[in-house]
């Protein structure tokens, strides 16, 4: 299981500060040493900042089994502006994947319109994932997205976004839309084996 908390500029969120995820990976550790049958992933949910540059640096984030990448800020910029940000994410060696891509909130903010198709073609070249997320304010990528996606050769991620136990069952509408998409298992980093 992964839990990938906020890193630290997100503060409405309490994002974590490096010795916050160094206190909570000897948390982890220790779980992992006394609980069989599980495993809990080290993950972070990082910014990523306007100018495109991640909220932790490069130590810390080679430290995590799972790095998400997400826009939390600057979603009123250009197109073009956010397809550069994410771009310049999905070339970061430590970015797995890049979290509700859009920054799409229903009913709050469309999101922005990036070049998904130059996204996904990006993702595909260096095996960036690309998140398909479940919270029902978000469901970024939506079905059609993630059909553009799928057919540049990304491969998805799905989560829950959940913010609590009573949220996890949210990872059923992130499955829902990679079906609709035309996802097969094999597509989808959640149903692979590891390093598969």
């Amino acid at each position: 299981i992964g839990v990938a908390d906020h890193s630290q500029s997100l503060a409405m969120t309490r994002g974590l500060t490096p010795d916050r995820v160094r206190r909570q990976w000897e948390a982890v550790d220790e779980l992992n040493a006394r609980v069989d049958g599980i495993t809990v992933l080290k993950c972070t949910e990082v910014d990523i900042l306007a100018d495109g540059r991640l909220d932790f640096d490069d130590d810390l984030l080679e430290g995590f089994d799972l790095v998400v990448a997400s826009l939390h800020s600057g979603l009123r910029a250009s197109g073009d502006e956010g397809t550069a940000r994410v771009l310049a994410a999905i070339e970061h060696p430590h970015v797995d994947a890049i979290g509700h891509p859009r920054g799409r909130m229903m009913g709050r903010r469309d999101g922005l319109a990036l070049d998904i198709a130059a996204i996904a073609e990006r993702a595909a070249a260096t095996g960036t994932w690309l998140e398909i997320n479940g919270q029902p304010r978000r469901l970024d990528l939506d079905s059609d997205l993630a059909r553009v996606a799928l057919a540049a050769g990304a491969r998805l991620l799905l989560s829950s976004d959940a913010h609590g136990p009573d949220e996890l069952e949210y990872l059923d509408l992130a499955l829902r839309v990679a079906r609709r998409a035309g996802a097969r298992p094999e597509d989808v980093a959640n149903t692979r084996m590891p390093g598969t």
